[in-house]
């Protein structure tokens, strides 16, 4: 932080309260209404197993961030900070962003605002002349977000197609016969479900923490503690795939009675605790490896845990004066505040349906079967209401066709859509071929659209996949595109609902791939006029 005039006695200095730390936590304190919806999506996020680290973040980057600072360039008041831009570009964007999430009701884009006000805070108070010294434990504050969940499914799913594979390969390797259909390993007696769970995307992230705060901490040239980060996610990935396939040999050698909750979660917690220390003693190991010319570092302690300095920092920081920066900043929140307070209720409109149990099973001759997901399929799903049926007969006499639809009343809660793309690789099926069409439906609600067709494989079955995706009467290709519709029409109509339309038909041996899109449109055609009353447009 800036520091009071050297020509002020010491002890007046050091009794003194100067502005900047007043200034400071108002600035701080004035944030809050700005970004509440993000403070409850992180404490939300925070209770699962993949964030459950979000809370020691701040703690470390805050011990981070007093050890350097320590011998922070001493200024005179202002000095250098009239001209310090950097807060402001961080810290007015950071406010737009929790009003974003005020007006959408999408508590990550307040989330993500709350880090970048955070860090603009912290920038303003250092000023110019440390901002190098600043930046390194900042960045530690992004691994205390929850990625977007489009981004967190298709993270998770290769991470567990990725883990499957390596511990199906070291199960070989140990002479156990094993078969790999997509996360499904298959031991001949027992088959194990490599779940969300075992995806290794919990490790990930704590495992990421602690190797920049083991980078920051060590003294060690650059490219070591590069190479400390960037070992991060391989290890985290080869140390899951080692866990299944522990648990595979022992479920083969002794029987599923070694699978149970407790077991896991201990397995879990080993395996992270390995990592850390595995990634603790990299820079030792790195050291010794590198030859003493090379090492750009001083002899000692791999690690500097010293917090000499600390005192006579709070003692600077305590008399600091207030930069413009973060007086601005103060004033910006404040604005904000008051802005908001004004902002009438955005409660997201919740338009009248008919739930999918009043779907009708009978549709120009075809006659409709329903189905029910796995519990744990659907809730990871977790859509507020979902409808799975299957025709046959008339237009699906060939060959059946699967109508899947999923509606959710508020995609703004992170809940939700996400493509068959994501899921499809976990059940064993390949997608050979896979395209944007567009789709006429003229004579029913939907005119004409864009989906997406695939064509999926499994072994010697072949299925061909047409789906969509449904936000205020418009209809996307593509769920990243539907996620933004949801910012917009969250702004400007309330309405964050929205759903996920599917249908599927097998392609039979003695037909070809235009046949069964027939019956599939042929089909369509007869059921997409009953959607409306349970999707509103």
């Amino acid at each position: 932080m800036t520091v009071v005039d050297s020509h002020l006695p010491r002890h007046a200095a050091q009794r003194r309260i100067g502005s900047a730390p007043i200034v400071w936590v108002a600035a701080l304190l004035l944030g809050v209404p700005a970004f509440w919806p993000g403070l409850e999506e992180l404490a939300a996020h925070w209770t699962t197993t993949a964030y459950a680290h979000g809370p020691a973040v701040p703690a470390m980057v805050a011990f981070l961030l007093v050890r350097a600072l320590r011998e922070q360039t001493r200024t005179a008041p202002g000095t250098g900070h009239a001209r310090f831009g950097l807060p402001y570009g961080l810290g007015l964007p950071a406010l737009a962003l929790g009003v974003a999430g005020h007006l959408t009701g999408i508590g990550d884009l307040a989330a993500y605002g709350l880090v970048l006000w955070l860090a603009a805070l912290v920038l303003a108070a250092v000023g110019p002349a440390n901002l190098g010294r600043a930046v390194g434990p900042l960045l530690l504050l992004v691994l205390m977000l929850p990625l977007p969940q489009i981004v967190q499914w298709e993270t998770t799913t290769t991470l567990r197609l990725l883990s499957s594979e390596i511990a199906v390969w070291v199960i070989r390797a140990l002479g156990v016969p094993v078969f790999l259909s997509g996360n499904v390993i298959d031991l001949g007696v027992v088959q194990l479900q490599v779940a969300d769970a075992c995806a290794g995307l919990q490790f990930v992230f704590p495992i990421l923490c602690f190797a920049g705060f083991f980078a920051i901490l060590a003294r060690a040239p650059l490219w070591h503690k590069a190479l400390m980060i960037g070992a991060a996610v391989p290890l985290a990935v080869v140390m899951n795939a080692l866990r299944i396939a522990a648990t595979a040999i022992a479920v083969d050698r002794i029987g599923p009675s070694v699978i149970g909750d407790t077991a896991h979660a201990v397995e879990g917690w080993s395996v992270l605790l390995v990592c850390i220390l595995c990634l603790g003693l990299l820079p030792t190991l790195l050291r010794a490896a590198t030859p003493v010319r090379l090492r750009a570092a001083p002899a000692g302690p791999v690690y500097d845990f010293s917090t000499e300095g600390i005192g006579r920092l709070a003692l600077r920081a305590r008399a600091a004066a207030a930069p413009r920066s973060l007086i601005g900043l103060a004033v910006a929140a404040l604005v904000i505040c008051g802005a908001l307070a004004l902002i009438p209720d955005r409660t997201p409109l919740q338009p009248a349906r008919a739930g999918f149990a009043a779907f009708p099973l009978r549709l120009d001759g075809m006659v409709a079967a329903p189905g029910e997901l796995d519990p744990g399929i659907a809730r990871v799903l977790a859509a507020s209401d979902y409808l799975d049926v299957t025709f046959s007969g008339a237009a699906a006499e060939a060959a059946p066709v699967n109508l899947f639809a999923a509606y959710y009343r508020d995609l703004s809660e992170g809940s939700g859509l996400h493509s068959p793309t994501i899921c499809l690789p976990n059940d064993g099926w390949d997608i050979t071929d896979i395209s944007t069409r567009p789709v006429d439906m003229t004579g029913t609600p939907y005119a004409t659209f864009t989906a997406t067709r695939a064509i999926i494989t499994r072994g010697r079955e072949r299925q061909v996949v047409l789906f969509w995706f449904e936000q205020n009467g418009a209809r996307r290709a593509s769920a990243i595109e539907t996620k933004l519709r949801v910012f917009r029409s969250g702004i400007l109509d309330r309405r964050t609902d929205g759903a996920f339309v599917r249908f599927v038909t097998p392609i039979r041996p003695d037909e070809t791939v235009a046949d069964a899109e027939q019956r599939l449109a042929d089909t369509m055609r007869s059921s997409l006029p009953h959607l409306p009353a349970h999707i509103p447009l």
